[in-house]
């Protein structure tokens, strides 16, 4: 009977043993947790988004997965693409893992593809890393809203203007955009006049965007308020092959994060005002409900490549055929000026 006991206990110790053995952490078996992007990244914690830490990766996969990997080289964070929100941007309508929050003064440095963008500091130190394993085909293209506008193409060395903050529309849940820009090819670099930008509920904000590359960029938003006076200098630095974008309110003095954003020639670019306008589901609007108050850009200087000032013959861009019952864009005979007439 002792021998019997004996054996059981050893036949349960050895049980217990291998069923020790081959125990696989659940984490190993369960689903992966993915972390859904809301409203883009970030890298200050004051600022609205998904946060992550200096010197991270963020390496967007063919398979739609977005992996985040600190600067040991581990993956931080997991999320997909087809999860991510969608946020509403100078450029249309975008995935928020698209969207990127950068620090005053950062360099936007693409490679020659465009699949491989770094952010640098003030100091040129590395900030973050976007790949992009996708093709540009591949990224789901959204509705722009840039409804009626102004564009010159030429060979620019300087571009900028004021602008004043205007009345709200009267559909209040529009997101709307007041900008002035300079573009080469996909790159684009922008001050905008934003109101109700997602995260800056009902108010006027100003911020410097960017697209480059894949993703598209920003600075702090700080707010303004009617009947300020923003002031937008665009100016090419030679040395670097970059353009510095700056916004500031010039009756405060609040300043914008400035940016550089490289690999965007001074020939061949287009210098362009702009409205756009989307109600709270990102479609493009145009009801005079919907037309934020009247603009006027003016005191706008252009300067050649050969760094010569140069007069400006505005080119009207209206592709949703608006008419001038909603809004009516006039401009002086050498460009100095535009206004956009809206009759809201």
């Amino acid at each position: 009977m002792k021998h019997i006991y004996a054996k059981m206990i050893i036949l349960t110790l050895v049980l217990s043993i291998l069923s020790i053995a081959f125990v696989v952490p659940a984490s190993a078996n369960g689903p992966i947790e993915h972390t859904k992007i809301q409203t883009g990244f970030t890298v200050d914690p004051n600022h609205p988004g998904t946060l992550i830490a200096k010197g991270s990766t963020i390496h967007h996969l063919t398979t739609g997965e977005v992996d985040i990997i600190g600067a040991d080289g581990s993956i931080n964070m997991i999320a997909l693409q087809s999860q991510s929100n969608f946020v509403m941007t100078p450029f249309g309508l975008k995935k928020a893992d698209t969207v990127y929050d950068i620090p005053n003064e950062a360099h936007i440095v693409p490679s020659a593809d465009g699949h491989i963008t770094k952010v640098l500091d003030e100091n040129r130190q590395i900030f973050f890393t976007v790949i992009d394993d996708e093709t540009l085909s591949q990224i789901a293209a959204q509705q722009n809203g840039n409804i009626i506008g102004t564009t010159y193409y030429t060979s620019a060395s300087q571009f900028g203007g004021y602008f004043r903050v205007p009345a709200p529309p009267q559909n209040t849940s529009d997101t709307d955009y007041y900008w002035i820009g300079v573009q080469k090819g996909s790159c684009l670099g922008q001050t905008v006049l934003q109101w109700n930008q997602p995260g800056y509920s009902q108010e006027w904000t100003i911020a410097n965007w960017a697209n480059s590359g894949y993703g598209y960029y920003h600075g702090n938003m700080p707010q303004v308020f009617q009947n300020d006076v923003i002031n937008s200098q665009l100016v090419y630095n030679a040395s670097y092959s970059e353009w510095y974008v700056q916004g500031q309110d010039v009756t405060t003095g609040i300043t914008a994060s400035t940016a550089y954003v490289a690999n965007m020639g001074e020939t061949g670019d287009t210098i362009i005002t702009s409205l756009e306008t989307y109600n709270g589901l990102g479609q493009v609007v145009y009801t005079p409900a919907d037309m934020p108050g009247s603009e006027y850009f003016y005191f706008l200087t252009l300067y050649l490549a050969n760094g010569n000032y140069h007069s400006i013959s505005w080119t009207l861009y209206n592709p949703y055929h608006i008419p001038t019952s909603t809004v009516q864009l006039t401009y002086g005979s050498n460009g100095d000026w535009v206004t956009y007439n809206t009759y809201h």
